[in-house]
Order: C-alpha cells, then structure tokens, then sequence
C-alpha cells in the first residue's frame, strides 16, 4: 500500500508517526506542485486515490481534475458532495447520506455498515479526576456545554439552548473560549438581554488534547449545534459524556446523529427544536438516564 502525504506539516508528532509506520511505501509530497505529484501518482501505478479534505481550506483536490487514478474517491474531510466530475465515490453510511440526500451526490456512495467517521481506539482516555471547583465549575449545578467553534452557534439554536437555562435553573452552560473576543463579549450581553444571569456562562480555556478531554468529562450533557453539527461530539463520546442532537437533512446536521445511531443511543437524536429542548430538559432532570 502507497501512502501520499499532502498536507502542510508544522511538527511530526506521534500522529504523524503512527502514519507512517502503517504503510509500507510513503511520501511526503508537500512541497511539490499539482503536476508532480500527478506524476507520481501515474509512475506508481496508484489505483485508489482518497482526497481527504474535499472544498476546506488548503484542499488540493484540483490536482485530481486529470484523473491520475483508476478510482478517486472522498472520504471525511468535507461533509458534502464535491460536485465535480472527476471524484468516483464518497464514503459514507446509512444515517449521514440517506435516501433524501443521496440523490444530490456527483459521487456514487459507499456506504460503511456502521459510522462513517473513524475513532481512534488507541487515544488518551481521562484518568485525571478534577472536582468541577478546580476547572472553574459550580459543584451544584448541572453542567450543559457545547465546545465548538463560534460559527457553529447560530442564532435559532442558540435561542433554544437559553429557553433551557431558563427552565433548568439551577445549570449552567460551558463553552469553549476562542481568539474572538468580540464573540464572547456579545454572548454574554445577549442572554442578559435574554434574561440569563451571564455568570451562568463559563468560558473554558484552550487545552492540550489530553487535559481537554479530562476536562470534557465534568460536564453533565453536551449540546450540539445545529445547522453544523460538531464532529467533537466524538470526543465527548469517548469520555462518556452524552451528547444530544438535532439531525437536519444536509450531512453537515448529521454527524452527531451518525455516531449516536453506532452506538445504539438514537434517543438523543431530535428533529425539530421544541423536541431538542424538552428532551435536554427530560434529561437535566434525570442524570441516571443519561449515563453511557
């Protein structure tokens, strides 16, 4: 198996090391343009390719336009169709790309029999135990957090998660904070204007992976996001934190639901807002029910 590389690397940590030690051929091809590694391709007779990044930032999907492999498939990278003529396949599963959506591919799909999106059975689980006075939390309180970027939180969803405030009373809500300054700043004036004390929402700081994570699991429920779902709803899952989402039709709304339905918790799957909050309601007043 050959194994490209064509990503901008700033450090070869022990990701990056777990990768190549997995093939038996590869090539860091960062540096070369379009046509080299075109070539490359071609002089080694490559079959499959798998364009890992789709239309996100610093794709390099256009070197593909040449059809330099039999079969080019995408995979995880953009939740979406590439709408191109020369991507074969998309990889995807039952939940994520449903009979609804599925006619709106330029792919065929692949569809694997569980979750579309791997999860990395080898990483750090939390063995540091914090009390939640430690990392800034109420010891008393019921923790709802959503750690995404700002761009996820939308107006509409945002609403909902302050009508729950509102009718959970004694919660709070945990974000993530971000280099956006201004982003914090308007939160905090809007659920004021809302009527929510703004000291019922924490801001965490940034953390390196693994102190993330020991943190990530002294929160009670995470709250999704939607019409962006968040792909670190996989993170929470790993800690045993339960996540509950919105599933819309696009798969951008569908991941959380995806990796929900592997593991056989497709109740904290809702369709519309007024379900989202009553089942976050249902479930901030009965912590047993939630545990995974």
């Amino acid at each position: 198996m050959h194994f490209l590389i064509l990503i901008k690397l700033t450090t070869e940590d022990k990701i990056f090391e777990r990768v190549r030690k997995s093939f038996r051929n590869f090539d860091l091809v960062t540096q070369k343009n379009d046509k080299e590694i075109c070539q490359i391709l071609k002089n080694n007779e490559i079959d499959i390719v798998v364009d890992l990044k789709g239309h996100t930032y610093k794709s390099r999907i256009g070197l593909l336009k040449t059809r330099p492999c039999p079969i080019q498939i995408t995979f995880l990278g953009h939740p979406g169709t590439t709408g191109t003529d020369f991507i074969d396949y998309a990889i995807a599963d039952d939940f994520i790309v449903n009979s609804e959506n599925e006619a709106f591919f330029s792919e065929k799909i692949l569809k694997l029999p569980n979750c579309y999106q791997p999860t990395d059975d080898k990483r750090y689980f939390p063995n540091t135990n914090f009390s939640k006075e430690e990392i800034g939390l109420p010891e008393n309180k019921f923790i709802f957090c959503s750690f995404n970027s700002p761009y996820k939180i939308q107006p509409e969803m945002f609403n909902v998660w302050i009508e729950i405030l509102k009718n959970k009373e004694d919660s709070v809500l945990w974000l993530l904070e971000n280099e956006n300054s201004e982003s914090i700043k308007n939160i905090l004036l809007y659920v004021e204007e809302k009527g929510i004390n703004p000291e019922r929402i924490i801001y965490s700081k940034r953390y390196p992976m693994n102190n993330y994570l020991d943190r990530l699991k002294m929160a009670d429920l995470f709250l999704d996001t939607f019409p962006v779902t968040a792909q670190t709803a996989s993170d929470a899952l790993w800690v045993g934190l339960p996540v509950l989402t919105l599933a819309g039709k696009s798969i951008v709304s569908r991941v959380a639901g995806s990796l929900l339905t592997n593991i056989n918790m497709k109740e904290l799957i809702t369709y519309n807002y007024d379900d989202y909050k009553n089942m976050a309601l249902k479930l901030s007043n009965d912590k047993n029910s939630i545990m995974i």
